[in-house]
């Protein structure tokens, strides 16, 4: 309980902090093709450069800090957590250099925190997810979305029958934006797994669900 207190507190600190900057998440800009027979997509041969601008900094791109609480549910061992994740929203377009819907967002995060019942043990992990905002849901003020994804996580803990502390991380969820002034909110329901797919003789995994707040800034 006290690092779910430790975490709401650290995350409520940073989003007072935060302003607005970038409009990865607008739905609303860039509906036409942006290559076309005039105007070619760049050569795939070209991605690896342009992937180090991003990695620089010079792909315009939203950012986003959120405190997320999560349990397992299909095994003997409950486990409880509590992480805060950093997340980088691109333009799917702007990061693969072809046409996409505006729709259609791609989304890297980085994620740390703890296990919370039993005796606290660290865990943390890096995703890439592809987020797809559905339009003909949204209202003045709610976003909604879907995304999903892959990652690796390590967890400082293993249940019984869990080969490796480093597993993969496939995850799915749904979630919305919630716009007022300033830079909007997000909350999200997310189903994630961990398990290390065949490289350990023991693959017992694990199934989760969680729940995210955050804010862009």
């Amino acid at each position: 309980m006290k690092l779910h207190l430790v975490a709401l507190g650290v995350f409520g600190l940073a989003a007072l902090a935060v302003g607005q900057s970038g409009h990865a998440y607008d739905i609303e800009q860039g509906r036409a093709p942006r290559y076309d027979a005039t105007n070619p997509a760049p050569s795939r041969w070209e991605l690896p450069a342009h992937w180090l601008d991003l990695a620089q900094g010079e792909v315009p791109h939203d950012r986003a800090l959120t405190a997320s609480f999560g349990a397992s549910y299909d095994s003997s061992e409950r486990i409880e957590y509590a992480l805060l994740s950093y997340h980088w929203l691109f333009d799917y377009r702007d990061v693969w250099l072809h046409n996409a819907p505006p729709e259609l967002k791609f989304k890297i995060e980085l994620s740390a925190g703890a296990r919370t019942n039993d005796e606290p043990r660290f865990m943390g992990s890096g995703s890439i997810l592809a987020m797809y905002f559905l339009p003909r849901l949204a209202t003045e003020h709610l976003q909604p979305y879907l995304e999903a994804g892959v990652g690796g996580i390590y967890t400082d803990f293993r249940r019984e029958g869990q080969g490796l502390r480093w597993n993969f991380h496939p995850q799915l969820g749904i979630g919305t934006l919630i716009r007022g002034d300033g830079a909007p909110w997000l909350v999200a329901l997310r189903f994630s797994h961990i398990s290390n797919a065949g490289l350990a003789e023991d693959n017992a995994g694990i199934n989760a669900l969680s729940l995210a707040v955050g804010r862009y800034f």
